[in-house]
């Protein structure tokens, strides 16, 4: 349900008694996107069921993606890394567009539903990304091939410099709970100083 504050009318956005909404992000001021999810299985994982966008001006939902019946044209959106804000259709996101299991970073336009990528040049096997204050796709996850079997699933770090060329890793961590654990929290204002927790030491 979205309230108009000025107005304080209410607007129902979904009403099932079926699926839950997750992950809602506003893209400025006239695009709600969100996910849609049937429970969860044994293991405590959303069942995902497709995402969406609601347009205000339109009061219309759109479709990106059904999990129930996938067919061409789908925009597989994972997550919306930053918008633009104000009245501007435009946000960066993750996506799977090239691959159904590794996400890109695109450039996506809620209006036009046109997209750009920004990350042709990635380490691959990508799960997850860092944007810096320019938006710029700057940090990588990415899971490393299994070496054999009962051996740890590894998962690396990549940072590209901010005046461009080459990704390089940083550091790994391991599926083992006694290994070295990060997590990337953001880049300062500089756009060089990277904050990273971890229990190392």
């Amino acid at each position: 349900i979205l309230i108009d504050i000025a107005t304080r009318k209410a607007h129902t956005v979904t009403a099932s008694d079926r699926f839950d909404v997750s992950g809602p992000s506003w893209v400025g001021n006239k695009y709600l996107y969100f996910a849609l999810n049937d429970g969860q299985d044994a293991n405590g994982n959303f069942r995902h069921k497709g995402t969406y966008y609601y347009d205000v001006d339109n009061r219309k939902v759109q479709e990106l993606e059904s999990s129930n019946e996938r067919k061409k044209g789908d925009i597989n959106i994972d997550s919306i890394l930053k918008a633009e804000g104000g009245d501007s259709p435009i946000a960066i996101v993750e996506m799977r567009m090239r691959s159904k299991d590794f996400s890109d970073v695109y450039e996506f336009n809620f209006k036009t539903r046109k997209y750009k990528l920004l990350t042709f040049d990635s380490p691959g096997r990508t799960t997850g990304w860092v944007l810096d204050t320019k938006y710029r796709p700057r940090i990588v996850e990415r899971d490393e091939l299994r070496p054999a079997k009962g051996q740890p699933q590894l998962t690396s770090y990549w940072h590209l410099p901010a005046e461009g060329g080459k990704w390089e890793k940083l550091f790994e961590q391991s599926s083992y709970n006694d290994g070295t654990l990060y997590d990337i929290l953001g880049f300062d204002d500089d756009d060089r100083t990277l904050f990273v927790s971890t229990n190392q030491g």
